[in-house]
């Protein structure tokens, strides 16, 4: 006897996901409980077992996720200007790279304030650690394409990082998730209609959608690649920095050394300064005890002649 497993309804995890997500963390909680609640009374325990471990976002977490929703232009201006970046980079553009990466600064930190100012409006206030976790989920989108999707999701539970993530199960909700629709997004390109030829038995229309498929079968093994890639690049770059982190912690290990042993040598070398101006006070004072006897002397010789 084969016994059915349940599938979770993707739709509606998604949409308890957006409520949650959406609103404060302070109802978070009581928010997500009344979901799982709602979902077991009517019969579908695998999608109230799913939305029972959807977790609570930290406050930059949270920050970026209202962002998002309430300041889309915003979001989008910053990654569209990440994808011009990597566009440059990738041809070699210095001079549009040093620009872009000028006004990247700007947009980060305007962006930033706007998320402040967005939490401030729910009456809270974004701490300093919080802030420079947004400033680095902001870059990282910049930097990476896919973690930009990852951010327009909406659904964040942790702050991105360029580096040292394990997997975006850490950061995201729902890992996967589709991104949230932004003011700004850019209409998808359409081949003409006038490209298409197709026959009287439709054989046109097949060709097209074999195509597609294709073309989105390449899309897909590319992007995949691009992540390998990109992955091996971080491994790379996290395995050198870390060389470079123990290099520096000797370097500081012997500062601190030598600083140590020259302070202590500043210390004794005080201490015999203080003793040679005592032993020069005290000779000051027997020299001039003996001019004072050796003027008496002559005055004395004086007035015996």
């Amino acid at each position: 006897m084969v016994v059915a497993v349940a599938e979770v309804d993707s739709a509606e995890l998604r949409r308890v996901a957006e409520d949650l997500y959406g609103g404060v963390p302070g109802d978070f909680v009581a928010t997500r409980a009344a979901a799982v609640k709602r979902l077991k009374g009517s019969g579908d325990k695998a999608t109230a077992s799913a939305v029972a471990e959807l977790r609570r976002p930290v406050q930059a977490a949270w920050a970026v996720n209202l962002l998002v929703r309430e300041q889309g232009e915003l979001v989008a201006q910053l990654l569209e200007l990440g994808a011009s970046l990597r566009e440059a980079q990738a041809s070699l553009d210095a001079d549009t790279l040093r620009e872009l990466t000028r006004e990247r600064r700007r947009v980060v930190a305007r962006v930033t304030q706007a998320a402040a100012s967005a939490v401030a409006d729910e009456g809270q206030a974004l701490s300093e650690t919080a802030r420079r976790q947004v400033e680095d989920t902001l870059l990282a989108a910049v930097v990476d394409a896919e973690l930009a999707e990852v951010l327009r999701s909406g659904l964040l539970v942790q702050p991105l990082s360029s580096t040292g993530m394990s997997s975006l199960a850490d950061v995201q909700a729902i890992p996967g998730a589709a991104r949230l629709e932004l003011v700004r997004e850019r209409p998808a390109k359409r081949r003409p209609t006038s490209d298409r030829v197709p026959d009287e038995d439709g054989a046109g229309d097949e060709s097209d959608v074999a195509k597609e498929r294709d073309d989105t079968e390449r899309e897909a093994a590319r992007r995949e690649s691009e992540r390998a890639a990109e992955e091996r690049r971080r491994t790379r770059e996290r395995t050198r920095l870390q060389k470079v982190r123990e290099t520096e912690q000797r370097a500081v290990r012997s500062s601190d050394s030598e600083v140590a042993r020259l302070e202590q040598d500043v210390a004794t070398a005080r201490s015999r300064l203080a003793r040679a101006e005592a032993e020069l006070e005290r000779a000051s004072s027997k020299q001039e005890s003996v001019r004072a006897r050796l003027a008496a002397t002559e005055e004395a010789l004086d007035a015996l002649s």
